[in-house]
């Protein structure tokens, strides 16, 4: 057996893993953008509903 052919049947390459934890990471920074733009509007939301005017 070819030595190429015993490596790629071990489990998934470099590149594969690469991909998947860069795609974690910017799931995880877009969900942290969204929760801090939710969290703001929320912020605003009651400020306005208290009556204030300087939000």
């Amino acid at each position: 057996m070819n030595d190429d052919q015993s490596d790629r049947s071990e489990g998934p390459s470099r590149r594969a893993i690469f991909a998947g934890v860069a795609f974690v990471i910017v799931l995880a920074i877009v969900g942290y953008v969204l929760v801090h733009a939710f969290v703001d509007m929320v912020h605003v939301q009651n400020c306005l509903v208290t009556g204030r005017h300087d939000c």
